[in-house]
């Protein structure tokens, strides 16, 4: 083992629990059949559970190939509240909804800080053609970007605080 100044241990996401519904409740059965062999929700490209398209779901827990960062279940969030008001509306009219808002992954990117003046960026730009790779950057951007306000004003915002 190597001597560290600072270690930051972390561990990966956990399955979805739903012990606390019970094991034969309908919730627990319509979701429990949504999990993937990691542990995560698989739904479509509406956010609806696969195995009941009356549910929804969004953020962590959701098996999208995309990293789970605040940014993205915010981004989860308007297609699923459009989703849900599209079947309201259709159910009170006796019709169905031809088209639901279909969730449209965005470039995945991640800024750590370290401290107010340090820490580092990653975008990954596969998602435009043009480009291709992966972009790392240190800690002036990322401190311009993050490390003042850590983005908290911008959390509180989408969580409409």
């Amino acid at each position: 083992m190597q001597d560290l100044d600072t270690q930051i241990p972390t561990s990966g996401s956990r399955r979805v629990n739903t012990t606390f519904l019970g094991d034969k409740s309908p919730s627990a059965v319509t979701i429990n059949a949504a999990l993937t062999d990691h542990g995560r929700l698989d739904v479509s490209r509406t956010l609806q559970l696969i195995t009941n398209p009356n549910v929804f779901a969004g953020g962590d827990v959701v098996a999208l190939n995309e990293t789970h960062t605040l940014i993205k279940a915010g981004a989860h969030v308007p297609v699923i509240v459009e989703n849900i008001l599209a079947l309201l509306k259709a159910s009170e009219n006796g019709t169905t909804v031809a088209n639901l808002k279909t969730y449209k992954k965005a470039m995945d990117g991640i800024v750590i800080t370290n401290g107010v003046t340090r820490g580092v960026t990653y975008l990954d730009f596969f998602v435009l053609p043009i480009l291709g790779w992966p972009i790392i950057i240190g800690n002036w951007f990322t401190a311009m970007v993050k490390s003042k306000s850590l983005l908290i004003g911008r959390a509180k915002k989408m969580m409409g605080q």
